[in-house]
């Protein structure tokens, strides 16, 4: 299975999914890990299932996110306004057996424990029936 990860790795906040690619590779050969810039022009894979790693403000802990609506759309003024959320939002429209999850990770907390956290969720997600593995 294909999983996107979002981050960038300019901005210390936002840098760690993209700092724990080399590690789920090694912990998840099976799969493929694609950095992706959400700003870009960013599809939905080929498959119906979309899982997604992404750095999410004000969660703790390793998430799991199913319900689009949760994520939170700052008002939009101009494109420069333009969201993840609002882009899975417009996405989900378009294409509506789209199923979208997106593992949020915290913006700080220990690496290790994140990472643990991270491959523990992956690997019990991507074995659940439904999910391409």
């Amino acid at each position: 299975m294909k999983i996107s990860v979002f981050g960038n790795e300019d901005l210390k906040k936002d840098s760690l999914p993209v700092k724990l690619i080399p590690k789920l590779r090694q912990a998840l050969p099976q799969h493929e890990f694609i950095h992706q810039d959400p700003n870009e022009d960013v599809l939905p894979p080929e498959e119906k299932d979309w899982l997604i790693i992404d750095t999410v403000q004000g969660i703790k802990e390793v998430e799991l996110i199913e319900n689009l609506d949760r994520l939170k759309s700052n008002p939009r003024f101009s494109l420069h306004d333009y969201d993840l959320g609002m882009h899975l939002q417009l996405l989900k429209k378009i294409y509506p057996d789209l199923k979208v999850r997106i593992i949020g990770i915290p913006m700080s907390g220990d690496k290790d424990k994140i990472l643990r956290k991270l491959i523990s969720l992956l690997s019990n997600l991507l074995s659940e029936s439904g999910w391409n593995n």
